[in-house]
């Protein structure tokens, strides 16, 4: 990940970018505070050819309620095999 970076304070909407190379070049992303996911989503990576990294961008908003509370943004595959996440990337985040 190249945006948000680790332990970094953003406000809604967050920018994010990357690098991936996952499955059907879908990359998954989701918002946690505690257990409770508060917002995910999915955006496309576009690698130069199959099997390459390719550079990813998208960008989530989340509700303003969660201003002030620490948060986990994951970002993942899905396994082509039986649909469970992979690859996952953590970032933790302070919500403003």
């Amino acid at each position: 990940m190249n945006s948000p970076s680790r332990d970094a304070h953003v406000s809604s909407p967050i920018d994010l970018q990357g690098q991936a190379r996952v499955f059907e070049n879908t990359v998954h992303y989701r918002l946690r505070v505690g257990e409770e996911v508060v917002t995910e989503g999915t955006t496309k990576a576009s690698p130069p050819d199959i099997g390459q990294f390719g550079p990813f961008s998208s960008t989530l908003s989340f509700p303003r309620a969660y201003a002030g509370q620490g948060a986990q943004l994951e970002v993942y595959g899905i396994r082509a095999q039986d649909g469970t996440p992979e690859h996952t990337v953590t970032i933790p985040l302070h919500l403003e």
